[in-house]
This record gives C-alpha cells, sequence and structure tokens, in this order.
C-alpha cells in the first residue's frame, strides 16, 4: 500500500557488535557514525517525506480495519486467486510455480506457463485491452511465467476484475486454459463476508 523505495533498518546490539567485528573498510554502510540522529543529514540525503506520508496513509488503512480483517481478506483473496489458478490449469498448459499448496505465499503467486508462448505478449494483451498489469516472473523463471500480486489495498472486485482481465488474455494469445471465473466467484460467495 506504500509506493516501492522506503527502507528502515534497525541495528540492535548485536549487529552493532557483528559490525564492529568486521575488519573490512567501509564508509556508506558503516554503523558506528550513524548512531547519531543527526547523521542521517549528513549521510542518507534528503528524507523521503512522500513516502513516509504514504507509509502512514497505510498504516492509518490497516489500523482502520484491524490487523486480523486484514489477514483475512489477504487469505480470501489468495484463496480466490488460487481458485482460478485451479480452474485454468485443467488444461494443462498453465500451473502454480509453487506446486506444493504449504509452500504458496499469501501475497503473490508465480503462475508457470509452457515454452512457446510468449510471457511479455500476454502481459501486454492483459495490460493494453483488459488494462490489468501482471508481473513476469524473475530471476531463472524469466519467460517461463508470470506473477499476481494479491496483497496490500485489494479487495474482491479487484481481484475478479483483474483474474477477468488475464482470463481473457489467455484467450486472445491462445494459451489452453480451463475457466477460472466460476471457481474464483465460487470462492468468494462461499467465504465472504
Amino acid at each position: 500500500m506504500t509506493p516501492p523505495g522506503l527502507g528502515i533498518v534497525a541495528v540492535d546490539a548485536a549487529a552493532s557488535a557483528v559490525a564492529a567485528r568486521n575488519p573490512g573498510p567501509r564508509f556508506y554502510w558503516d554503523w558506528r557514525p550513524r548512531t547519531s540522529e543527526l547523521s542521517y543529514r549528513k549521510f542518507c540525503g534528503t528524507a523521503p517525506q512522500n513516502l513516509m506520508m504514504g507509509l502512514e496513509a497505510a498504516l492509518e488503512l490497516i489500523f482502520q480495519e484491524g490487523e486480523d480483517a486484514v489477514f483475512a481478506r489477504h487469505r480470501l483473496l489468495t484463496d480466490t486467486v488460487h481458485a482460478a489458478i485451479e480452474g485454468w490449469r485443467t488444461a494443462g498448459a498453465l500451473d502454480f510455480f509453487a506446486r506444493d499448496p504449504a509452500s504458496r505465499s499469501v501475497s503473490v503467486t508465480t503462475i508457470s506457463m509452457p515454452p512457446g508462448f510468449d510471457i511479455d505478449t500476454l502481459r501486454s494483451i492483459a495490460r493494453n485491452r483488459f488494462q490489468v498489469a501482471i508481473a513476469g516472473a524473475l530471476g531463472p523463471l524469466t519467460g517461463k511465467g508470470f506473477r499476481i500480486g494479491h496483497l496490500g489495498d485489494q479487495n474482491p472486485a479487484l481481484i475478479l476484475g483483474a483474474l477477468g482481465g488475464i482470463q481473457a488474455a489467455l484467450r486472445v494469445l491462445g494459451v489452453p486454459h480451463g475457466d477460472g471465473m466460476q471457481p474464483a466467484v465460487d470462492c468468494l460467495a462461499t467465504r465472504a463476508r
């Protein structure tokens, strides 16, 4: 819910002790001169005030909804995305990258695609024709799959819209897939409050 680019670093006594024992030369990531409140102004540049305000707004949304409700919403959206993928994979071309359900993330899901289908073309169709942004897979999976994020300021309507746009893009590209929308709707209909 916060724009990317903000990192918060904390150094406790154990980390400080490890850093003190490190004989390697360093300047920028040396914790010793950074223990003063004033060191930030000297070493780390301009404070990212817009990101701090974004973080404050995101935390306020979380506090208003309540942490338990946020976790429950993310679980529901994850299960909805996973239900759609279960439907899509029935045609044999698509599958979960994480085949073991216990190892799947509640923040993002990677879907593997068979060779012969251009992931970037799928992403372009989804974005340009259906206004749905999906991410490509990372690292050694680049070109072999795509990712659906289901974390942050998402809700069931946004997830259903995204899934519908992805399913339409799969159809346009000619990727064999089963119906993922009905399982996604069924998941929401039986679980949403």
